[in-house]
């Protein structure tokens, strides 16, 4: 007894939309390992430089003395230099006796850390003043964050005229960071 076959057309016709169909998944496939990889490759840690908190403004045309800073490579000291040349930008005269007495505190911490109010946090709510930044599997490094506060306070009695403070999140920080963040804190205290 012969076995029937199967005409070759109807084979063909059951083979064509299976192997079209892999072929539509597996370019689909390749179409969402692109794209992941391609949006992965893409994924850093780097924020750049945003005043987070701002109060007050500086006076027209004051002359500001800037706390004493040490002329070396230490955080602060770059910082100090970088708020020098960010005055000196924006045409406010710099003098150790100014009306405005400018200060400043800048800190390098990780990104994972946060710094919350105390005054205004409670046990079942905490209020950040830096909220703190989950790591991911995909991070290229560490987080770091770069916080910079700049004070200026006015001679005479005391009073505060301005305080702003900005942030940065990045594996790793230089000059560029740092003169980013002064010019962004001294722009902000002319701004209002």
């Amino acid at each position: 007894m012969r076995k029937k076959s199967r005409p070759e057309q109807q084979c063909d016709k059951r083979a064509f939309p299976r192997s079209l169909k892999n072929r539509q998944l597996s370019s689909l496939r390749a179409l969402v390992c692109a794209a992941s990889a391609a949006a992965l490759s893409a994924c850093t840690v780097s924020i750049p430089v945003e005043v987070t908190a701002t109060q007050g403004a500086l006076p027209a045309s004051s002359v500001i003395e800037l706390a004493s800073f040490p002329i070396d490579e230490s955080l602060r000291g770059q910082f100090g230099s970088a708020l020098e040349a960010a005055f000196a930008s924006h045409n406010v005269r710099l003098s150790s006796d100014g009306a405005v007495i400018a200060e400043f505190a800048v800190a390098e911490r990780s990104a994972t850390s946060g710094t919350a109010d105390p005054t205004a946090s409670t046990e079942e709510n905490i209020v950040w003043s830096s909220e703190p930044r989950e790591s991911h599997w995909w991070d290229q490094c560490e987080a770091r964050r770069l916080r910079g506060t700049l004070v200026l306070l006015n001679r005479v009695d005391g009073s505060l005229l301005y305080r702003g403070t900005a942030e940065a999140i990045d594996c790793d920080f230089g000059a560029d960071h740092l003169n980013a963040m002064a010019q962004a804190l001294v722009q902000d205290s002319q701004a209002r």
